[in-house]
């Protein structure tokens, strides 16, 4: 049994490597170009767009506002300039991973 879990600890680490170098620089290369056509798309409840992010009622952040994004206890943290708190966003959202680069482009 213990084989078995070694095993099948191994072919995850294998399968999560495997999106994170091959299907992640892809994602993200699409979000990326959505937004700069202009287009909108949701991680979460937040909304990514040209002009930032959006969280209803919550925030609305343009890039240059973002001081620093960070995934950290299965949350992307995201800090905004003016603001006491920062914003978080559950990793178990789709494509919450991407969050952290997406900002980093887009900001820089």
């Amino acid at each position: 049994m213990v084989l078995l879990l070694a095993e099948a600890s191994e072919a995850w680490l294998a399968l999560v490597e495997f999106a994170q170098r091959v299907l992640e620089p892809r994602l993200l290369a699409q979000r990326l170009d959505l937004i700069r056509r202009g287009g909108s798309f949701t991680i979460g409840e937040m909304r990514v767009h040209r002009g930032g992010l959006t969280l209803r009622g919550v925030m609305e952040a343009d890039w240059g506002s973002l001081t620093d994004v960070k995934v950290a206890d299965g949350l992307v943290w995201i800090h905004e300039r003016g603001r006491h708190q920062p914003v978080r966003v559950s990793l178990g959202s789709a494509n919450a991973v991407l969050l952290p680069r997406i900002v980093a482009v887009m900001a820089g």
